[in-house]
């Protein structure tokens, strides 16, 4: 309690109750704490369509063909003792989340599922970020034809830019600017 020095986000982030509360009480969060808790009280009221390979895929409603998605990827290795792996599908025009991946399988199996759930929301722009575990599931994906990959531009000068390498990438220099970018929505 001393370390947290009556302050109550700081105990909150230092001694979290669940894994809910460890994130709430960061104190250098761009989400409002209680905001998150909102949306996440109207997410759990929300039924899922549909679940299916043995619960590691939730449909909330199924693609429309006349709409656009992205697939953002989470890739881990997928261990028993790791990480999960998560993906989550959101139709592009209104941000809505229609479907999500949460899983622990071997890497390969996880990126042929995100793969397969890609193509059937209309090829869903896949992102994934281009170090560790994501250059394989971006590997894999090129490997087998998807068509919607996210590849970032770099500026080459005023007015001038060139496609770079698949995937997005995260340094000191793109933290900022994707952070900064959350203020759209």
């Amino acid at each position: 309690i001393k370390s947290a020095e009556g302050n109550e986000r700081r105990f909150m982030q230092e001694y979290p109750e669940d894994d809910i509360s460890c994130f709430l009480g960061a104190e250098n969060s761009r989400f409002d704490a209680n905001r998150l808790l909102d949306m996440l009280a109207e997410a759990k009221k929300r039924p899922v369509l549909r679940s299916e390979q043995n619960g590691r895929v939730r449909i909330w409603k199924d693609a429309d063909p006349k709409r656009r998605y992205a697939i953002a990827v989470d890739a881990a290795e997928g261990l028993p003792q790791g990480d999960f792996q998560a993906a989550v599908i959101g139709d592009v025009d209104t941000m809505e989340h229609v479907a999500t991946i949460h899983c622990k399988i071997p890497l390969e199996a996880f990126s042929t599922l995100c793969l397969e759930l890609g193509k059937r929301y209309n090829s869903a722009v896949l992102a994934v970020e281009d170090e560790g575990h994501g250059k394989v599931v971006l590997n894999i994906a090129r490997a087998q034809g998807y068509p919607n990959i996210y590849r970032r531009r770099q500026n080459l000068a005023v007015g001038k830019w060139a496609t770079a390498p698949y995937g997005w990438h995260t340094d000191r220099a793109t933290r900022p600017l994707m952070i900064a970018d959350l203020d759209m929505y």
